[in-house]
């Protein structure tokens, strides 16, 4: 068996996990992939309401990503 083809995505992050990486990770593994995050923004959320955000700074943002290409091999991003 081969590993599993590694995915990043590039997302905001969503509390109730109806969205963003959260909701890419859940599909990542439905097709069998390996999902990584780089979090772009960090959002207080319900189904029906966006009660806030916080965006990640450029530079941590650009950080996660060389870090995790650096690490993995990555094979497809979102």
């Amino acid at each position: 068996m081969s590993p599993p083809v590694v995915t990043l995505t590039i997302a905001g992050s969503d509390c109730c996990a109806g969205a963003g990486i959260q909701a890419d990770l859940k599909t990542f593994s439905l097709l069998g992939l390996h999902g990584l995050t780089a979090i772009s923004t960090i959002v207080v959320q319900t189904p029906f309401k966006v009660h806030s955000y916080q965006e990640v700074s450029p530079e941590t943002l650009t950080e996660q990503i060389q870090v995790l290409l650096e690490s993995y091999p990555i094979a497809a991003i979102k």
